[in-house]
């Protein structure tokens, strides 16, 4: 391995990095990520719920960069991987809503909900429960998104005047076979006008049955083939979820849009900026790359689990998984956060010494969050985890101020801090890439779980 003597700015003096990683790591750009994420986080592009016309925009400028860049494709086609589904499209053209709180009535318009349902619903001055107790079968009036989270639940009606709780269920779910269980229908009541609290609650309601809509879901991928005859056969996949969750969809003034420029156009940003650099090197590393943008990240892991069902290759040729995600922001709750990367499950792989060595090279402190390490089992990595893969999710600070609020918006974003982070990325995908010793689980009680899990096959949920 070929190592510099000298450095640049960007280096510490303690460590040193082969001089074409260098390059490439030097090379990462501040205005490029500004440019991925002001397109993708633009409000042209409507928020890019899974489906959508915006997310669909979205999928065609990955392509078009991967295109643009020479990887080679790595969908069913072209550089889309794509898995049939369906969605609930809600039919509100009969639709009546009325509750009667403590005797006064509030009549809902159709104008002022967002309906997560499978099914239509009939009912005539139904008692409403509001505590938290048993609420199986029943309807239930809930300040928050709690209740949709109870399967036992026959329907929860949400207030929600600020659009904060749709934003945390994010919509209408896809799926393949038949419609997720693990969540209560849900109708959010977009009103200012019901009291805070009530005694008796009685709900009229007539809804008809939603449409079933036949969609794609769309991920798409690329390689950096490896430069190892044998090792080229083995793939680290580096990932990010394009998808956020869409827009406000009842009347009224003010942004509608959540854009989700730090969650996670950043991500997916440094996905196409690694992306680029690692294929324009003149001496790629050992192993192949798979650069794998998934959609359907905010309703459930959905296009990652998609991609690992159906694979492109196989998976037992998948040596690792990192993913990317809310790089952009350093005013994590708590105080400034700047110059500091956080690997989920850093000590659960070998590939957590690899990228705090990788930081002690780029100036760059990476460290285990305590707030952030809950986020393991919540984002894209977890679905390689249950597949015995070992994998993590690299960030900045995933609490932050407009988490999954209107103001999530590409001006908002710290790019050359974000730069900086990227840069330490990079040079642990390339050190990962080229080892040849593929990453391995630690002999810790946290990894047992995964650990016994025969490559590619699903574990179940931790």
């Amino acid at each position: 391995m070929r190592w510099l003597v000298g450095f640049t700015a960007c280096v510490c003096a303690a460590q040193t990095l082969p001089l074409d990683w260098q390059a490439a790591v030097n090379q990462v750009s501040a205005d490029s990520l500004k440019g991925h994420v002001s397109f993708l986080a633009s409000d042209l592009l409507e928020g890019r719920m899974t489906p959508s016309r915006g997310l669909d925009l979205a999928a065609e400028y990955l392509a078009s960069q991967f295109r643009r860049y020479g990887l080679e494709a790595a969908g069913n086609r072209g550089y889309f991987h794509e898995t049939a589904w369906k969605v609930h499209v809600p039919d509100l053209s009969g639709f009546a809503m009325e509750l009667v709180i403590d005797g006064k009535p509030y009549p809902i318009p159709a104008g002022e909900v967002t309906v997560i349902s499978p099914r239509g619903f009939q009912y005539s001055s139904e008692p409403v429960v509001t505590g938290t107790g048993d609420i199986a079968g029943k309807v239930v009036f809930a300040r928050g998104p709690a209740a949709a989270q109870r399967r036992t639940a026959a329907l929860a009606i949400i207030p929600d005047p600020n659009g904060r709780a749709y934003s945390m269920l994010s919509g209408a779910r896809p799926f393949q076979n038949k419609p997720d269980a693990s969540r209560a229908p849900v109708i959010l009541v977009h009103s200012n006008t019901l009291p805070e609290k009530a005694e008796e609650i009685k709900l009229t309601l007539r809804l008809a049955e939603p449409r079933e809509q036949p969609m794609v879901m769309r991920n798409v991928a690329a390689i950096v083939r490896g430069s190892d005859p044998d090792l080229s056969r083995s793939y680290i996949v580096a990932a990010a979820h394009y998808d956020h969750i869409g827009r406000l969809r009842h009347s009224g003034r003010g942004d509608r849009l959540f854009n989700g420029a730090n969650d996670d156009a950043s991500g997916t940003a440094a996905l196409l900026e690694i992306a680029e650099r690692i294929a324009r090197m003149p001496q790629k590393p050992a192993r192949s790359i798979l650069f794998l943008a998934t959609s359907g990240e905010e309703q459930g892991l959905l296009g990652t689990r998609a991609f690992l069902s159906q694979p492109p290759v196989p998976l037992e040729s998948i040596a690792a998984n990192v993913c990317f995600e809310v790089l952009g922001r350093t005013d994590m709750d708590g105080g400034l956060h700047e110059g500091k990367l956080t690997v989920t499950g850093i000590d659960f792989t070998s590939m957590g010494q690899v990228f705090i060595d990788s930081g002690k090279a780029t100036g760059i402190e990476v460290y285990k969050h305590p707030q952030n390490e809950a986020f393991y089992n919540r984002s894209d990595n977890i679905a390689f985890a249950q597949r015995g893969i070992p994998a993590h999710t690299v960030s900045n600070a995933f609490i932050y101020p407009d988490y999954h609020g209107v103001r999530d918006e590409w001006d908002r974003l710290n790019y050359p801090n974000m730069a900086r982070l990227i840069r330490t990325i990079t040079a642990a995908l390339l050190q990962i890439a080229n080892d040849r010793e593929a990453p391995r689980w630690a002999e810790i009680p946290a990894t047992s779980r995964y650990r016994g899990v025969t490559r590619g096959q699903a574990s179940s949920t931790p």
